[in-house]
């Protein structure tokens, strides 16, 4: 008894103190050697698994059976294997003492799988982790710690369907009155569906009645409308004291964040567009009516492949992201570009008919006094028409040009046009009448719905330089001279251009009054 307590003293300091009888007991409730078969202590002390040697019985069923039992090798059985398992999920559901938060005391957990010690118990384990047939005892340990309610776990929605088309339709609205839709406009509306106390109420009485173990789901898979069966008191504290109600039913705080923002939109085929900045007005109605009756008229009397439609655009020089990666905190963030003028770029003038299969080239507007205005553009001008003015936009003398040039095109037959009603287009408009050339403009203010080339194949085309500049971004050499660009930006603009597809243009005359 001697040697059996200076072995243990370092651990067990008290037993210093213990009679040899209490010695005796106290050894028999920390090793538990009831459970090794009632073996006495004067018998381990030759034994050559004796658990003195450890310290504790955890460590001595690590890597040996218990007493009188032998230790199994070889492959686990499925009916093993699912036994491990069962144990491993009830110690956490009971929160038997061989489970830990990190893990388990694996030599303690063994005692429960007959013929097997703690080490073996743990390999399979870790292979069954690796295998995914069971989680992490870490996992189920916190999810037994922090339990959430079959509410949370089936649906996981902050806002219930019809809270969702309720927002769809505030954006809807947002869209088609052409307002700037934000993120967090949609952040702002989905926090108010969210707290609004009718909303509260569902939440809390759908988790009441799974606490008290009641149906909630129908056999559609919607949820049971509690309302109609309202709980008065819930519907009483959703009002006055939701906070409360909250806490008591473990609803959780929402904040709509940009996470459930992408996954909204993403739900219900919102993306992000750039838009295009108009001085809007009112469009009115007359207007709409009476474009769209001449259009039909056109139709009728020249044919979809003698119904064109035109319009001006601005082709940056620059289509290269305005983001880029700075340290946090960062107070001033810039970068070096040869040339600062984020404007600089070239009017092109797009033409397309109703029939997508009549083709027409860009006609290009060079900023300039002469051709020599050309050469920028190097030998990629020969694919495509050339003009040139002061300014470098569509002038009044420009306009003239491009209508005598399409006339050309068209086989100096009459044929109707589709464009914008700029006062510069409506000046042109008498020159070319007598030439059968009917002239139909665009409603006021309605250009983003009724021109076909700016509702839809502009976008397109501007996308797409884009999308070239992020995986191809243009670099010049530091010795060569920024007009080079001109070159590569029109040799792109040209490509994508001949490159739409006849269903894009199809697309873009899709007009109706909406």
């Amino acid at each position: 008894m001697k040697r059996l307590k200076t072995h243990l003293e370092s651990l067990y300091p008290e037993i210093i103190q213990l009679s040899p009888e209490d010695f005796k007991s106290k050894m028999e409730d920390e090793f538990k050697i009831i459970r090794f078969g009632k073996a006495d202590v004067s018998s381990w002390k030759s034994c050559s698994r004796c658990p003195l040697s450890f310290k504790s019985t955890n460590a001595f069923l690590y890597r040996n059976p218990p007493e009188g039992c032998s230790r199994k090798g070889g492959p686990w059985s499925d009916q093993e294997t699912q036994h491990l398992i069962d144990v491993i999920h009830k110690g956490v559901e009971n929160g038997a003492d061989y489970m830990l938060p990190y893990g388990a005391k694996w030599g303690l957990l063994s005692l429960n799988i007959p013929g097997r010690v703690g080490y073996q118990c743990q390999n399979k384990y870790e292979q069954l982790v690796r295998k995914d047939q069971i989680e992490e005892i870490e996992v189920q340990m916190f999810k037994a710690s922090h339990p959430v309610t079959k509410f949370e776990i089936h649906s996981q929605p902050a806002l219930l369907p019809y809270q969702e088309e309720t927002l769809a339709l505030y954006l809807d609205r947002m869209i088609e009155h052409n307002q700037n839709a934000s993120t967090t406009k949609i952040s702002v509306q989905a926090v108010r569906l969210y707290y609004e106390p009718l909303h509260l109420a569902r939440k809390a009485i759908i988790n009441k009645l799974i606490d008290e173990g009641k149906e909630y789901i129908n056999l559609d898979g919607s949820y049971i409308d509690p309302v109609q069966n309202p709980d008065e008191e819930i519907l009483k504290a959703a009002e006055e004291n939701p906070h409360e109600l909250m806490r008591e039913y473990q609803i959780r705080d929402f904040s709509a964040s940009g996470a459930w923002i992408l996954n909204f939109m993403d739900k219900h085929d919102y993306v992000f567009r750039k838009y295009h900045a108009e001085k809007r007005g009112v469009i009115k109605e007359n207007d709409v009516d009476e474009y769209l009756a001449k259009l039909e008229s056109a139709i009728r009397r020249f044919g979809p492949n003698r119904v064109i439609n035109m319009d001006e655009t601005h082709i940056l020089l620059d289509y290269s992201s305005p983001y880029t990666i700075a340290k946090k905190g960062q107070k001033t963030v810039s970068i070096k570009k040869q040339y600062l003028d984020q404007k600089a770029g070239t009017t092109y003038i797009g033409t397309i008919a109703m029939d997508p299969t009549v083709r027409f080239p860009l006609y290009c507007i060079a900023k300039g006094f002469s051709e020599r205005s050309f050469d920028k553009y190097q030998n990629t001008a020969s694919k495509c028409k050339m003009d040139f003015s002061e300014s470098g936009w569509c002038t009044f003398e420009a306009m003239k040009r491009y209508v005598e040039w399409l006339y050309e095109k068209m086989g100096r037959i009459p044929f109707a046009l589709v464009l914008d009603g700029y006062t510069t287009h409506h000046k042109v408009e008498s020159l070319f009448e007598p030439k059968g050339i009917e002239f139909i403009f665009v409603p006021a203010n309605g250009t983003g719905k009724y021109q076909p080339l700016d509702r839809t194949i502009f976008g397109i085309v501007k996308k797409q330089l884009s999308e070239r500049e992020a995986h191809n971004p243009i670099e010049l050499a530091p010795n060569q001279p920024h007009t080079d660009k001109y070159a590569i930006i029109h040799a792109r603009t040209l490509n994508i251009w001949q490159g739409l597809s006849q269903d894009a243009i199809k697309s873009a005359w899709e007009i109706s009054k909406q």
